[in-house]
């Protein structure tokens, strides 16, 4: 077994299981290095990648899902949760495509009568869903990078003052969270 260099403060690992593919058997790690806060090692320590997608990562986490490999990282910074796509060789090294990381924001945070959420690292027409706290759908709508959203459900009512979790997902598999505040 191998081993997770100690001279970096690691916040979170995420273990691929070779169960689904041997070819993925890296354990992935949340670190505080400055120009590569995500990386992977192979089972023998060795650094097998480091990207610098997100700036800033305290939690990571694998999955697997219809034949596509996927870590998740979270940056309290931003509250956001990213999704980013793996390939077979890597996250964008020479063998597989290069990955942007998909990354949400908002005109403003919290907001009162309209929001605009705009994004970054699109591959293709998203879907921006948003949602209320106890998880029911509030309105979706297709994405191209800027969605206004003025506070209203899908069936025309305004939604009251409360935090919303809004749900980017692009073509590739990518998502991206972000919580709103309605005042």
């Amino acid at each position: 077994m191998g081993y997770v260099p100690t001279s970096l403060l690691t916040y979170d690992i995420a273990y691929q299981d070779e169960a689904f593919d041997r070819s993925f058997n890296d354990i992935w790690v949340a670190t505080d290095h400055a120009d590569s806060p995500i990386r992977s090692y192979n089972m023998a320590g060795t650094l097998t990648y480091a990207c610098d997608l997100v700036e800033y990562v305290k939690g990571i986490a694998y999955s697997y899902e219809f034949d596509n490999h996927f870590i998740w990282v979270s940056n309290p910074s931003n509250d956001m949760i990213y999704k980013i796509a793996l390939t077979t060789t890597g996250v964008g090294d020479e063998g597989g495509p290069a990955v942007e990381a998909l990354a949400v924001s908002t005109s403003s945070n919290p907001f009162s009568a309209s929001v605009t959420f705009t994004a970054t690292g699109l591959t293709g027409e998203a879907t921006i869903e948003i949602y209320d706290m106890m998880g029911r759908a509030v309105t979706e709508s297709t994405f191209s990078g800027s969605f206004t959203w003025d506070g209203r459900a899908s069936t025309g009512e305004e939604v009251p003052s409360g935090v919303y979790l809004t749900k980017v997902s692009d073509p590739s598999g990518q998502s991206a969270f972000l919580t709103v505040s309605r005042l």
